[in-house]
């Protein structure tokens, strides 16, 4: 062998390799979350007791299409609330607790009770069977509920007077308010006598 077919050899073995190579990542085939992510805390309102969560759900190496008749390659996103993956070949139930994204949904809003939850993403195919723990991914998250201000209703504030000012008498009984354009008495006047004009 010539030293010139050595290195057309060797040089046609590497991009071989090469070749391969990128192919072989290239078909990873994964679920995954992009929101939320392991170990993230979420604060929300409570609504009817559970808190709002976005949820941003990943594939790759596979396409996401609806539910309907299977199809290689393909497939839709299945969250499992408090549940670990399904086994392959496994039909998913649909309850409270496996939600179906059979429209082919990447983003959705789910209401969690506050506490500790474990979410799992499981990919099926068309006709909801798991294509198992391969193609799915488990995050914990930590939910909690905001504290909620009380709000006053307006209509039901009492009003209140203003703080008499020290050294104010308490009005008499019969006494009537004074009439727009009187003067305040002076130190040392005397009160008028019933009948003065």
């Amino acid at each position: 062998m010539t030293k010139t077919s050595k290195s057309t050899l060797i040089a046609s073995l590497a991009l071989l390799a090469a070749i391969l190579l990128l192919l072989g990542c290239g078909n990873k085939k994964r679920v995954y979350f992009k929101s939320p992510t392991d170990g993230e805390e979420i604060h929300g309102a409570l609504q009817d007791g559970k808190v709002r969560v976005k949820v941003v759900m990943e594939v790759e190496g596979m396409t996401v299409s609806p539910a309907g008749a299977p199809a290689a390659e393909s497939g839709h996103h299945h969250i499992l609330i408090d549940r670990g993956p399904i086994p392959a070949g496994e039909a998913i139930p649909k309850d409270a607790q496996h939600l179906h994204y059979g429209k082919g949904e990447n983003t959705t809003e789910i209401a969690l009770e506050p506490g500790t939850r474990k979410l799992t993403l499981q990919f099926a195919d068309g006709a909801h069977m798991s294509y198992g723990p391969a193609m799915s991914a488990t995050v914990t998250v930590k939910v909690n509920a905001l504290k909620e201000e009380p709000v006053l209703n307006p209509s039901a504030v009492t009003p209140t007077t203003k703080p008499a000012a020290e050294g104010d008498k308490p009005a008499a009984e019969g006494d009537k308010p004074a009439a727009e354009g009187d003067k305040p008495a002076a130190e040392g006047d005397k009160p008028a006598a019933e009948g003065d004009k």
